[in-house]
């Protein structure tokens, strides 16, 4: 639910997002200019769909699929017109940009098993 602050206080009666019934959201990440919202959805058939919200636009779009698995980070562009998550496919991993006009498309993709980093 949306809800509008006054002073430190709940004011209004809020806006709900309009999510599916089983649906489950994950934790959203707000545009720079507090204008969307940009989030994974887990539906009943335990898909994982990558969708964006606005108080405004209550109801989530889906932007793309979300993967087999996703950490759920997600970085919006410094002029808050796409953003950046990371999903794993099955057999890569991804780095994803959505811009909020366009296709998303995978900018970045490697191979499970390729170690980027070793501590030891």
């Amino acid at each position: 639910m949306f809800l509008e602050m006054e002073d430190g206080q709940i004011s209004g009666q809020g806006e709900q997002i309009g999510i599916p019934e089983g649906t489950k959201l994950g934790e959203g990440a707000w545009a720079h200019d507090a204008s969307r919202v940009a989030a994974f959805a887990v539906g009943e058939g335990k898909t994982l769909d990558f969708v964006t919200f606005s108080p405004d636009e209550p109801d989530p779009v889906v932007r793309t699929e979300g993967g087999e698995s996703s950490a759920g980070n997600v970085a919006w562009a410094p002029d808050n017109d796409g953003v950046v998550f990371q999903r794993f496919t099955g057999t890569e991993l991804e780095a994803v940009y959505c811009p909020l006009d366009g296709e998303c498309e995978s900018v970045l993709s490697w191979t499970t098993g390729i170690t980027l980093l070793r501590v030891e």
